[in-house]
């Protein structure tokens, strides 16, 4: 039984890591479930065995996604060696590296959820990043109060307000990003944005002006800047 548990984990593997690459190279909406069995050289029916549908496979495509960054996320702040006020800093500019780092997979990740019939998935991956990265921003927050740096009465309330508006600007200035693909107004809005977050964050912190100020991580605005050209290529 265990043997062909892991048999099926693998076959997972190979069909996760063959769709990934053809959502790469031919993007989401054209790539087909008949095309990723071809190119795992497994019978359609197979696909079914592990996926209900292509956005399932989406779905678990972007979970995997989603649980790498939180792993990485996680020894990235036990590595660090400032105080509170540096790991929160260390926890919002990492993802963005992240991302960055991910390149291609990101870009497709983003057009896919993007789409109209995805909403229901997006919202409901938000929700579960939001559920998976509480823990970790809250304990953050609680080495933050018993170091006297920040001034807030609640850990966990704390972090789940900070979450809120992370995940909610960043979700905006995603949508805004396919709403008017012209790079130059896109970043003019994407830094007031960014900067007005800052500015919520430190005051609900307690934290004196620029404490949490980051600038945009130079390989996410290229990552950034790829996808406004892309989208303003796309035939209307």
């Amino acid at each position: 039984m265990a043997r062909r548990v892991k048999e099926a984990e693998v076959r997972r593997d190979e069909l996760v890591a063959v769709a990934t690459r053809l959502f790469v190279d031919r993007g989401y909406e054209r790539t087909s479930i008949e095309r990723i069995t071809t190119e795992a050289g497994v019978a359609k029916g197979t696909f079914y065995l592990y996926f209900e549908s292509k956005q399932d496979l989406l779905a678990q495509i972007v979970e995997r996604y989603g649980d790498d960054l939180l792993q990485q996320l996680a020894v990235e702040l036990a590595h660090e060696e400032g105080d509170a006020v540096a790991k929160l800093r260390r926890f919002f500019a990492f993802s963005a590296q992240f991302e960055a780092s991910r390149g291609e997979v990101t870009l497709e990740i983003g057009r896919a959820l993007y789409r109209v019939e995805n909403l229901a998935l997006r919202v409901g991956i938000l929700d579960s990043a939001f559920t998976h990265s509480l823990p970790i921003l809250t304990d953050v927050i609680q080495e933050g109060m018993d170091q006297g740096a920040f001034t807030v009465s609640d850990a966990a309330a704390t972090a789940s307000i900070l979450l809120v508006l992370r995940h909610g600007g960043a979700d905006r200035l995603a949508r805004r990003m396919y709403e008017f693909p012209e790079p130059s107004a896109y970043f003019d809005e994407a830094s007031k944005t960014m900067l007005a977050l800052q500015i919520a964050q430190e005051r609900l912190l307690g934290l004196p002006v620029g404490s949490l100020r980051l600038p945009l991580d130079p390989s996410l605005a290229d990552l950034m800047e790829q996808q406004q050209r892309r989208l303003a290529e796309q035939p209307e």
